[in-house]
């Protein structure tokens, strides 16, 4: 998947919105690790309120360091996070920070998540006038956090 590179804490754009992951961590919400938690904030850079699920927002995935990868939408406890930044509306202007949860059906803690791939359509945002349209080509962020900024 084309995207944009970057690195932690280094703010990403693709004309609609702005972001950046500033932390990865384990997601233990019993006591004991059965995911990833990643930090995100993200910004409108538009000039009228939209939600991110308006926008085409698309996927976010985990990228391993065996090449394997994990989408946000893998299990229902990381869709329920996923679904806090797709509905949240932002004016313009406005930033939003949580946690992208990646919840694996097994998990294993010796897989070294690498990289965080975030998806975009721009083809169909860009498609529909009266929506704000990606001037990034390609819109997709791709974010190591084996480098930071």
């Amino acid at each position: 998947i084309p995207g944009k590179d970057g690195c932690m804490n280094q703010w990403m754009s693709n004309g609609v919105w702005r972001m950046r992951s500033t932390a990865i961590g384990p997601d233990s919400p019993s006591g004991q690790q059965i995911g990833w938690a990643v930090t995100e904030t993200w910004t409108n850079q538009t000039s009228k309120p939209w939600a991110p699920g308006d926008t085409f927002v698309t996927d976010q995935q985990l990228v391993f360091a065996d090449g394997n990868t994990l989408s946000s939408t893998n299990s229902a406890g990381s869709m329920m996070a996923q679904g806090k930044l797709m509905t949240h509306t932002f004016a313009p202007g406005e930033s939003f920070t949580f946690q992208e949860l990646f919840r694996p059906s097994g998990f294993d803690a010796t897989e070294t998540p690498v990289k965080l791939l975030v998806t975009f359509n721009a083809a169909s945002e860009n498609n529909i006038a009266w929506k704000p349209h990606y001037t990034a080509n390609p819109a997709n962020f791709r974010i190591k956090f084996t480098c930071g900024r």
